[in-house]
């Protein structure tokens, strides 16, 4: 073996499959078996070792031996909820080492248990696919182009890298799965969805009253496999495929319905034997369940293709009888109605987080074998007025894509357009940002930008006595820091923080292929020092109190989701609203003769009131509330002085009677008051202020001038911190 190949895999969770670029297109490359696809199963035994259909034919026999569901615990932590749920559903047996989920197994009584890591397991797979790659190409194969789901993090991603170095492959790149497959349509659609969008380069001024949607080219991908659906939105225009939107379940998938067929066959053997209550093992066992699994599975495939199947196992039952049964498509869809809605309902979640509507969809494409239910395929028609682009096998589609980039990659399509014809790079699969006033994210890199990627922000100094400055960075979508993952915390040692406008801390972050975040800051105009940090995403995960970061991901385009980032947002500008009137005030000069002292006193209960608060407690109301009294208050102490009545007293009782309830603390790192923030990023739905009012319509009393910074003596130490520059 002579010449090295590069090959495309899809590292599926219930079924994997290679495939390679061979006279000029992509090919399926077929196991020991004969088959394109490979159970993602590997079983361990008192002699060997098993992968794939063998591992899965012994399962019912070795059930704590034989390993499968991998895709779910690689680069997870063991207290992952979702390892956690998972484990209690799984025959073998997983265990905690260093907060690690190690795969754990007792082959033999004569050896000692064995630990095994996910990506110990996903490497010996990896391995098996090399192997049969060589054998059908009859050349060595170094390296490859792996596909993995757009919502797996940098950790998850790092874990692939890891074990395809364990396997003896050099990973040349990292795709996503939509991406891929939308790759693989591109070649194999006749009228291919490339032809449609490369043609479409005369921006002529017949197209002026088109709006940008009808600029771009969405294409809607629709995953629907074994156990998880993914639904995701790519724009694609010449030479780039961006992803615009995505969502995910990690529990929808085939499974869903081949479980629910086991429950409606043992509902109907426990009725036909007249058997009250639970099934125990006393009746076909463990491995009779197992078996019953297995005839379910192959049942609800053929019933894509037909109408109604037969089940018949022999010696099911303890007692040497046989089970036969017929199933029908009709059973399987009314059964599942709930399912196919919920699929739907991602679909519609995933339009709405895209900001499209149904008519932007220009091909839906499929991937997966569950996309073959011809209900499922139905409700899409339905929904879209369009039939899915079925050119590819939906199961085959990922890894043709993968193959087709791994071939670009790695020059093996000499003079052919291919290697032209789309820009892949791999992009940030997750959002970067800093933390900044009231637990507030600002994203500095986003989800779905090429790599490697940088971006430096400034950030202008409050008033403010502080010995160390605190950057944290988060990775996540949430606008509330706290929901996303704290990656890692920067500070800067110096003396005091300038006056606001006198310093600038500059924070820059920079991503490259490997997922190696990289953070400078350093802090201009005075002494604090430059300081950098490295933190390597794969291998660092610390994690919020709420959950880990696949929750934001698997969710992140819930309309739930995206009210609630937008409520916190408003509620934050509303707070720094206030925070900025008050201060304001109180350092304000040219007050009317004798109305001072009450005016700062007015500022300053404003100030104590905010930190009293409970932040979860207080609302947009209260503080715009409290924003329009102090206004009313200084309004009506002005007036008085200029029309020489006396000016009123503060009403001590009035500060105190709002939601005070508990020891809230300011929380301020950054604000993003003034900032030039985008308002479709910072509103969202809204054209709105957060204060439910436009701030230049508010009646600011002309005795309020420039702001006196002579005066400022340094006490307050609450005071809202740093502005976001543009």
């Amino acid at each position: 073996m002579t010449i090295s190949k590069a090959v495309g895999i899809d590292l599926g969770n219930m079924f994997s499959s290679v495939a390679v670029w061979e006279h000029d297109h992509a090919t399926m490359i077929l196991n020991e078996r004969n088959k394109k696809r490979t159970p993602s199963v590997v079983a361990f035994t008192k002699k060997t070792r098993m992968i794939g259909d063998d591992a899965m034919e012994q399962m019912a026999e070795n059930p704590k031996g034989t390993v499968y569901d991998i895709k779910r615990l690689v680069g997870r932590h063991y207290y992952d909820f979702q390892v956690q749920d998972d484990i209690e559903t799984w025959p073998f047996s997983v265990v905690n080492l260093n907060d690690e989920p190690m795969i754990k197994i007792n082959a033999s009584r004569r050896q000692k248990q064995q630990l095994y890591s996910p990506e110990d397991v996903y490497a010996m797979f990896l391995q098996y696919l090399k192997r049969i790659a060589e054998r059908h190409i009859k050349a060595s194969v170094e390296a490859c182009v792996i596909a993995v789901p757009v919502y797996f993090n940098y950790h998850q991603r790092e874990a692939t890298r890891k074990a395809a170095k364990l396997a003896g492959l050099k990973l040349l790149q990292l795709i996503d799965e939509p991406t891929a497959a939308a790759l693989a349509y591109s070649m194999h659609t006749p009228t291919s969805i490339n032809t449609s969008i490369n043609n479409d380069n005369d921006n002529d001024d017949d197209d002026h009253h088109l709006n940008n949607n009808q600029h771009r080219h969405y294409v809607l991908v629709v995953d629907f496999g074994g156990d998880y659906l993914q639904v995701t939105i790519l724009d694609m225009r010449q030479e780039l495929i961006k992803i615009k939107a995505t969502g995910s379940d990690m529990h929808l998938g085939g499974k869903t319905l081949t479980t629910a067929m086991v429950d409606d066959v043992i509902n109907q053997i426990k009725e036909t034997r007249g058997i009250d209550g639970d099934m125990s093992d006393s009746y076909f066992g463990w491995a009779g369940r197992q078996r019953l699994q297995v005839a379910c599975e192959r049942a609800k495939r053929k019933l894509s293709f037909v109408t109604h199947t037969k089940l018949a196992l022999d010696n099911f039952f303890h007692e040497g009888d046989a089970l036969q049964m017929v199933v029908t498509r009709d059973q399987l869809e009314r059964r599942n109605d709930a399912m196919f809605v919920a699929v739907m309902d991602h679909v519609k979640h995933t339009l709405m987080g895209a900001q499209l509507d149904k008519d932007n969809m220009e091909h839906i494409l499929l991937v997966g074998g569950s996309t073959y239910l011809p209900k499922f395929r139905q409700l899409l028609t339905d929904y879209f007025g369009q039939t899915p682009n079925v050119t590819v096998r939906p199961e085959e589609a990922v890894a043709l894509g993968a193959a087709i980039q791994a071939a670009v990659v790695k020059g093996d399509t000499p003079g052919d357009p291919l290697d032209t014809r789309w820009n892949l790079s791999e992009v940030a699969p997750v959002s970067l940002g800093v933390e900044v006033a009231d637990d507030l994210l600002d994203i500095l890199i986003i989800r779905g930008v090429p790599l490697p990627a940088k971006q430096s922000v400034y950030y202008p100094l409050w008033n403010r006595k502080q010995l160390v400055l605190t950057i944290s960075i988060y990775q996540g979508e949430r606008r509330q820091a706290s929901e996303n993952t704290l990656l890692g915390i920067l500070e800067l040692d110096g003396h005091h923080l300038s006056r606001r406008g006198e310093g600038q801390v500059e924070v820059e972050l920079s991503l490259n292929h490997t997922g190696t975040l990289t953070v400078k800051a350093h802090c201009i105009q005075n002494s604090f020092g430059a300081k950098k940090l490295r933190i390597s995403l794969g291998h660092q995960q610390r994690q919020t109190k709420h959950s880990y970061i696949n929750k934001s991901l698997s969710s992140e385009i819930d309309c739930k989701q995206k009210d609630a980032d937008n409520a916190f947002v408003m509620k934050v500008k509303a707070k720094q609203a206030l925070e900025k009137q008050a201060y304001e005030y109180l350092y304000s000069v040219g007050h009317a003769d004798g109305t001072k002292e009450q005016i700062e006193m007015l500022a300053t209960r404003s100030l104590e009131w905010i930190q009293q608060q409970t932040w979860k407690v207080a609302t947009l109301e209260d503080y715009d509330h409290q924003r329009r009294y102090l206004l009313s208050q200084v309004n009506a102490i002005n007036n008085s002085a200029r029309s020489g009545a006396k000016v009123p007293k503060v009403d001590n009782a009035y500060w105190y009677s709002g939601v005070h309830d508990g020891d809230g603390t300011v929380n301020d790192l950054f604000s993003i008051e003034d900032s030039g923030w985008n308002n479709d990023v910072l509103d969202s739905n809204s054209d709105d202020d957060s204060d439910g009012d436009d701030e230049d319509t508010d009646e600011i009393p002309e005795s309020v001038g420039a702001s006196n910074e002579d005066n400022y003596d340094g006490e307050y130490d609450s005071v809202v911190n740093w502005d976001r520059m543009t």
